[in-house]
Formats: C-alpha cells, structure tokens, sequence
C-alpha cells in the first residue's frame, strides 16, 4: 500500500524535467500495467526524460540517446542499442 501511494503522489505533478530510477521494479501484475500506463502519460507530458536503468527493453520504449555513466565519467553516450552493446559486452 505505501508502494501505491507514493507511486500517486509522485506522479501528481506534470513536470518539464522527469526523473526516473528504476521505476517498474516491484508491485503486483495488476499495479505494474497501470503504472506503467500512467508512467507512459508522465513522460509524453515532459519535455525531458532522465530514465536510469538496467532494463534495456524499458529504456528501448522511453528513450532515444543513452549515457554510459561509469565511475562518475561517461563512457559513452549515442543510440540506446549501440551504448547498451557496448555496456553489456564489459559486464
């Protein structure tokens, strides 16, 4: 139930930067689809998406440039499919 809520409040608001950390991670079949709509409206309402994950098919669906972020130096920054590659290959 706390999940739900802060999940309500969180998105309450239409703002011109959003932030994302791993937002999809936890909650039940039922909760997640509707998360992930309202979380689908949030992002086409702002003008910019800052969305850090490990999930390459959530960020394949949000995202049109990645940033490789290593040690606090960017490593890479280009199409999302290209800096993943080059990620997974060193992991």
């Amino acid at each position: 139930m706390r999940l739900r809520l802060a999940f309500g409040i969180s998105t309450a608001m239409n703002p011109d930067i959003l932030v994302i950390d791993e937002i999809f991670a936890a909650g039940d079949e039922s909760f997640l689809k509707k998360a992930e709509r309202r979380m689908s409206n949030l992002i086409a309402q702002s003008s910019i998406l800052v969305f850090a994950s490990h999930a390459i098919e959530l960020l394949e669906r949000f995202c049109t440039k990645a940033i490789w972020i290593d040690g606090g130096e960017i490593r890479e920054l280009g199409p999302i499919k290209d800096v993943y590659a080059h990620y997974a290959s060193e992991q």
